[in-house]
């Protein structure tokens, strides 16, 4: 990834993993609320968010997401056209594809 990308990225992880409804989703989206340029949610869980992606739709938002191999669902989200958060998500999404590189 180009060095200038990475610097204007800021990614803001949520591990819902242990949380209880709706907490995941309350605090999914006050962290998409406050998403500048080049900003994305890195949301971890153990099932697909459904009830957040009609949400994402609404906001304006692209999100593409990533099972690794332990299960773990990796829900990355972003503004729409933002060029910069879409780089560093596409090259994020390749490091955790690696073999050994799952939190």
């Amino acid at each position: 990834m180009p060095p200038d990308a990475a610097s204007k990225s800021k990614a803001f992880l949520l591990d819902a993993r242990g949380m209880d409804p709706p907490e995941p989703f309350v605090r999914a989206m006050n962290i998409l609320a406050a998403l500048n340029q080049g900003d994305y949610l890195h949301f971890l869980h153990i099932r697909s968010p459904v009830m957040l992606f009609p949400e994402l739709e609404t906001l304006g938002m692209s999100a593409q997401t990533f099972a690794d191999s332990s299960g773990l669902i990796h829900v990355f989200v972003w503004r729409e056209n933002d060029n910069i958060a879409e780089k560093t998500v596409h090259h994020d999404i390749a490091s955790l594809a690696k073999p050994g590189n799952q939190p």
